[in-house]
């Protein structure tokens, strides 16, 4: 360890870096960046796992009144091409293991653009690293990051300049689950509401550490982990890329006190041999959101670790939370669909249900939810036409459709564009696939629509089952017709390995809606699931 541990910025497997040392690398790399001719207002494009040089360049590009742009490292050049030609970044760290792969092909589009590379293993214990073999890669001719800040750290201390809140602090590209990626423009000002908005979602106590699993290139990796621990200066768990053998390794040695991840991890981790409550009893704060949570997984996570999981629900859009189950409740679970809670309002959040007509709705009708607040980012990057359309007066239009009940608590139905109307008769995803998930042999589930010249649609669904478990499709389709009017229940039922899913854990029924249409044209050489 660097420093006493009350001042450790970052653990990161199994290594220790202090808050000064942080402060004194990104302050190195800001003199590099102004050099290069980086000032505010410029974009730096930031394609990295979950690693202090995430820390270090955020710190660095915040010092110059920069935004960051963080991009899922999972992209290719094709896609990482799209967010270079939306945002034109004036700089760009990249991992030296993708820089052959993303950046190169991409030729003359990065003139003008000053590019860094930086290996996963420069700051980890290097026996840690060789055994992840996370050894450096020599990217020819590209500056090296920790040869960058070690050249100038012993300096002056570079000051961050003063911005106001309406300054741009990052540019977040969604997902893409519903088209091509947008950037929603992230404020100073926002940022600074989800950091008080997380003070009382993690009910943060002296002595807590953050375990950083949420990938820094999503928005709650990013708000959530990132800013707040810089900004609380509380210590963060990195492990750059979530393996649940590693998370409880490095659990048990940082004793993490909360954790914010898709549901995906909690499961994973579930599946871990030998996962004990001992082992994670220093999580005090277990929050999940970014895809929905089912009751079944919140009560096998008790049963296993002994804390209960609390729903939470936020977009890009809203610079990550807008709802939690607050601390000492339960969310309560819709009887009608079977949908869990999402949790109640944050801080000043407004949360409202707005009907067809775009008019508020009264308690437990279903509509589109309407979020309002300090943290609702200030649109789409370059793009007006789609920013009038979502960003309106009276708050946020999400595309998602649930209800509130009479205690202000909201319950997420579905994506309006993931409606299923099979013979005239309206179907919601996402009921099916909560009522899936309480068959004791179904690990995951995921609905989709697909074309049949009799109905219209037809309700399918894809499963993947717990360890060891072996259910047949008539089985789960039984299980469902027994259970809720028939027209809902699938029709066909397909039991896959995994199921496809977003790098923050949400599942991707776009994939499984293609993968079933190729099975239908090719029956004979398409596999029915991905």
């Amino acid at each position: 360890m660097t420093g006493p541990a009350r001042s450790v910025c970052v653990h990161y497997l199994g290594r220790s870096w202090t808050h000064e040392e942080v402060e004194r690398q990104s302050s190195a790399f800001a003199q590099y960046l102004r050099a290069h001719g980086v000032q505010r207002g410029d974009r730096i494009l930031l394609q990295l796992q979950n690693m202090p040089q995430a820390l270090v360049a955020c710190q660095a590009a915040w010092r110059l009144g920069a935004v960051v742009v963080p991009a899922n490292p999972m992209y290719k050049a094709a896609e990482l091409s799209h967010l270079i030609t939306d945002c034109r970044p004036k700089a760009a760290v990249v991992l030296d293991n993708l820089y052959d792969s993303t950046l190169r092909p991409l030729g003359d589009q990065l003139d003008g653009v000053t590019v860094v590379s930086t290996s996963p293993g420069d700051f980890a214990d290097p026996a840690v690293a060789a055994e992840l073999g996370l050894e450096p890669v020599p990217v020819p001719g590209v500056p090296d990051f920790a040869g960058i800040v070690a050249a100038s750290v012993a300096g002056d201390m570079f000051d961050r300049e003063a911005l106001p809140p309406t300054d741009i602090a990052a540019l977040v590209y969604t997902s893409g689950t519903t088209g091509p990626p947008k950037g929603a423009v992230i404020t100073h000002g926002n940022l600074t509401v989800e950091t008080a908005v997380w003070d009382e979602a993690y009910g943060l106590r002296p002595g807590d550490t953050i375990m950083g699993v949420a990938p820094f290139f999503h928005i709650t990796g990013l708000v959530a982990d990132l800013v707040f621990a810089l900004a609380r200066k509380i210590p963060i768990v990195y492990m750059h890329r979530f393996d649940p053998h590693w998370a409880l390794r490095w659990i048990e040695l940082y004793r993490p006190t909360v954790m914010v991840a898709a549901i995906t991890v909690y499961t994973a981790l579930l599946r871990q041999p030998g996962l004990t409550a001992e082992r994670v009893s220093s999580l005090r704060a277990c929050l999940s959101g970014g895809a929905p949570v089912s009751s079944a997984t919140v009560r096998w996570w008790q049963d296993v670790t002994g804390g209960y999981l609390r729903n939470c629900y936020g977009l890009t859009e809203t610079s990550s939370l807008a709802t939690i189950a607050p601390a000492g409740s339960r969310a309560p679970e819709d009887q009608a669909t079977g949908a869990l809670s999402v949790g109640k309002a944050v801080g000043d959040t407004t949360i409202t249900i707005h009907d067809a007509d775009d008019q508020a709705a009264p308690a437990n009708e279903v509509g589109e939810i309407v979020i309002g607040g300090g943290q609702v980012a200030a649109g789409y990057w370059g793009k007006p036409a789609e920013t009038a359309e979502t960003f309106r007066a009276g708050g946020l239009r999400t595309g998602d459709v649930g209800f509130l009940d009479e205690d202000g608590w909201l319950y997420v139905i579905d994506r309006r564009k993931d409606l299923i109307v099979t013979s005239g008769y309206k179907v919601w995803p996402r009921e099916v696939e909560d009522l899936l998930l309480r068959h004791p042999a179904v690990l995951e589930a995921s609905v989709v629509g697909a074309a049949d010249a009799y109905r219209g649609e037809r309700v399918v669904a894809y499963v993947a089952l717990r360890p060891g478990e072996d259910s047949q499709e008539a089985d789960l389709i039984s299980f469902c017709r027994d259970r809720v009017a028939v027209y809902k229940a699938p029709r066909e039922v397909h039991v896959v390995r995994e199921l496809p899913k977003s790098p923050a854990g949400k599942i991707l029924r776009r994939e499984l809606r293609e993968a079933h249409r190729r099975a239908t044209e090719n029956p004979v050489t398409a596999k029915p699931g991905p």
